[in-house]
């Protein structure tokens, strides 16, 4: 049997010496070392350990993507006259699954710029709210959603579960059941996280079950 170390790398000048280091102290000695790099520039690639690796470079500053959340992303206004505006009835979560879907299908592509900076200002009318439950960070895990230490609030607990399963239903055409069910399986954690809480969250469960029937039956025009 081989063995093969493999390093992702960005900016990583400061600690990819100790890491090669580390790799080539092994009790099994192995086989190679394969660094792939995201274009890196501080110059990670220059230092001395690299030496002992085979190196691939992804030089571009960018990568494609399907889509990305609303806060931050640009379109062609080419493209926005072409396929439209997004869809009003996908409030508060999945809009942009829906339209990043929308302009892939007509041909588009997306791509995230590695430099690109958000300040996302969160303050005032938050949908997310920082909790002090005991147990939280412990819980979370369990199905994954939402964040440890945040919240959700009916509202959100709503819409983010109607428009999971409506997109997976009835919008999403690729991928087959096995995708479908990935899809769908995010607003029936989102509800297990939410059952798993006996007290203080009734509003929760209960937007979630509503949310849940109106995607099924196709009920995008819902409010809550």
């Amino acid at each position: 049997m081989r063995v093969l170390a493999h390093i992702h790398t960005f900016n990583d000048a400061d600690v990819i010496d100790q890491t090669i280091e580390a790799l080539l102290r092994q009790t099994r000695p192995i086989d190679g070392i394969l660094i792939v790099d995201n274009a890196s520039i501080d110059g990670t690639l220059e230092q001395p350990s690299v030496k002992h690796a085979t190196v691939l470079c992804h030089r571009a500053r960018y990568y494609p993507c399907h889509f990305n959340f609303w806060s931050g992303c640009l379109y062609r206004l080419s493209a926005v006259s072409r396929i439209g505006l997004p869809n009003r009835d996908y409030m508060l979560d999945w809009g942009e699954t829906e339209y990043g879907y929308r302009l892939m299908k007509a041909g588009y592509k997306g791509f995230m710029h590695q430099d690109a900076i958000l300040q996302h200002n969160i303050r005032g009318y938050r949908s997310l709210t920082p909790t002090e439950v005991e147990g939280e960070a412990d819980e979370a895990p369990a199905f994954g959603y939402p964040p440890s230490g945040l919240a959700y609030p009916p509202i959100r607990c709503y819409y983010s579960c109607r428009n999971i399963v409506y997109f997976a239903l009835y919008e999403f055409r690729e991928g087959g059941i096995r995708a479908l069910c990935r899809i769908a399986s995010r607003a029936l954690r989102l509800t297990l996280y939410f059952l798993r809480k006996p007290r203080n969250h009734s509003k929760q469960r209960a937007a979630c079950f509503r949310g849940l029937w109106h995607g099924l039956t196709g009920n995008i025009t819902a409010r809550y």
